[in-house]
């Protein structure tokens, strides 16, 4: 394992560029994606948000000789100087991942060798949205073995740093639209009872 200072000190600047890919990529979800998914779910935008994410990874440290990007077992990771391993995930509370836990994940989330994943201290940069799930909370490095949280550390939110502000309708909820109505149960009978009660 690897203490949070050690891999703070040993990420350095690049923690910030790292940061700024998951703003930009959150950003991008919300200025260019969102409105154009009708009612999009949680799951489809963690998914859209990801990619955007390794896409802007993949851009800043395309020709830096400290890291590069692996596509490995499925997965897309940042191999940072041969001995950490970074990968990009929605946080839920407790900063822990959201996982299916297959047998790969849970051998990955314990630390444990893989084959095609490169060697190195895994760690998650990993954004938290807030509670309307309009914007972003924080963006963490979290070190992890298994369920267990070893350390976390704030890189931007209300310790760490600035999040972007997004513009006011960015991502504004929508209203429905027509009158929503309670579903009745029972019988017909029971039914027009409740009805003619209520009147």
């Amino acid at each position: 394992m690897i203490s949070r200072e050690d891999a703070v000190n040993r990420l350095g600047d690049d923690l910030e560029v790292l940061a700024n890919c998951v703003q930009r990529a959150w950003s991008h979800w919300h200025q260019r994606c969102a409105a154009t998914i009708s009612l999009p779910t949680r799951r489809a935008r963690a998914n859209v948000v990801h990619d955007l994410i390794i896409a802007q990874v993949r851009k800043e440290f395309d020709e830096s000789p400290r890291a590069r990007v692996v596509d490995a077992g499925g997965r897309s990771l940042l191999s940072y100087g041969g001995d950490l391993v970074l990968r990009f995930k929605k946080l839920r509370p407790g900063f822990r991942t959201s996982n299916y836990p297959t047998q790969l994940a849970l051998a990955f989330d314990h630390q444990l060798p893989l084959r095609g994943i490169p060697t190195g201290v895994r760690l998650t940069l990993g954004y938290v949205v807030d509670r309307l799930e309009t914007g972003l909370a924080g963006i963490h490095l979290v070190c992890a073995r298994g369920e267990r949280l070893q350390w976390s550390h704030e890189i931007a939110g209300e310790a760490g740093g600035q999040l972007i502000a997004l513009p006011g309708n960015a991502a504004a909820p929508v209203a429905p639209s027509g009158r929503i109505r309670r579903r009745e149960t029972g019988t017909e009978s029971e039914k027009s009872a409740r009805r003619n009660n209520t009147d």
